[in-house]
């Protein structure tokens, strides 16, 4: 399993149909209806997958030039290049698992696992968890736990804090893209409740999105 997803092989009708079947937020709504005649532009200067089509807009003078060179609107660009953005998996910091002890966060950080992304890649097998927890006096479930949560957390729109309730619940990637979006709202405001990890609560709406992301996680 990889923590980013293989943007190299996400070809241009992968992207449309992510597009297409995503509830966008209301600001970028107007992609929707444009991303098909977009990616044929793409493609047709061939740009043919994800890895290609977000160095092409890497910069703002990028997206200018190529916004005239292909004749579509640079604020629509604009747009499609943040929604893409947000297909790549946030390498949150160690001390956003603000209930884990300080001193063990210094500990983790010392020896190389300072975000998700590496606690995802150096804590992924159980040898390597017991070999971690040996040598930093940290206990195998914590270190579990880490992993857990940065691994889920490779889904959109996931926090440390948020994905918390996921790992207790004992969900996984696979487990949440099973999931129905009105039961696992209510399962999840039930049980925070409980243990008052965030105020406010997770709609269904946004239960569905999270569903639907889950499945572009690498497996």
């Amino acid at each position: 399993m990889n923590y980013q997803i293989d943007c190299l092989s996400f070809n241009t009708k992968q992207i449309l149909d992510r597009i297409k079947r995503t509830d966008l937020v209301p600001s970028l709504e107007p992609i929707k209806e444009k991303a098909d005649e977009i990616l044929t532009k793409f493609k047709e200067a061939g740009l043919t997958n994800l890895e290609e089509i977000r160095k092409s807009l890497s910069s703002k003078k990028k997206l200018t030039d190529i916004a005239l060179r292909l004749q579509i609107d640079e604020n629509l660009l604009v747009l499609f290049k943040r929604e893409i953005e947000g297909w790549i998996a946030k390498d949150r910091s160690i001390d956003e698992f603000d209930w884990i002890p300080i001193k063990n966060r210094k500990l983790l950080k010392e020896s190389g696992i300072s975000s998700s992304k590496e606690a995802f890649e150096k804590l992924n097998s159980a040898t390597a968890r017991e070999e971690i927890s040996k040598s930093l006096k940290i206990d195998e479930e914590t270190l579990r736990e880490i992993y857990g949560i940065s691994n889920l957390m490779r889904i959109r729109w996931l926090s440390p804090t948020f994905t918390r309730i996921f790992y207790d619940l004992h969900y996984t990637v696979e487990k949440l893209h099973q999931a129905r979006a009105d039961l696992l709202a209510k399962e999840v405001d039930d049980y925070n409740r409980k243990v008052h990890y965030y105020k406010g609560k997770i709609g269904e709406r946004d239960m569905n999105r999270i569903i639907l992301e889950s499945q572009y996680v690498d497996r």
